[in-house]
């Protein structure tokens, strides 16, 4: 329930929100959210939320800073700091290279 309340509310969940969305104490939904991902909350919440942000660099015309807002970035120059630590470039080289890679998978 906990991963399905983060879909529906990535750009504001929190591990307090988690927690409270599921009814759990926030160190109980901690311990099992690690025993049943590997990951913690908080591990597991930006590790979404940059996901989501590929997807929809990848998907969609939104501008980097509509995707960095819709993702939970508190601000643009951070969201693309975290995407270039991820992702080994910028999300605006990375659009670049995914739309290259489009128009030549066309030919």
């Amino acid at each position: 329930r906990a991963i399905a309340y983060l879909a529906q509310h990535v750009a504001e969940a929190s591990v307090d929100q988690l927690a409270q969305a599921v009814n759990l104490d926030r160190s109980y939904l901690s311990m099992l959210f690690k025993q049943v991902t590997d990951l913690t909350p908080g591990q597991y919440i930006r590790n979404f939320r940059i996901t989501k942000a590929r997807h929809l660099i990848e998907s969609s015309p939104l501008t980097v800073e509509e995707v960095a807002e819709q993702c939970g970035y508190g601000h643009a120059n951070s969201f693309a700091r975290r995407f270039k630590q991820t992702y080994g470039m910028t999300p605006r080289d990375y659009r670049q290279q995914t739309l290259a890679q489009n128009r030549q998978a066309r030919k």
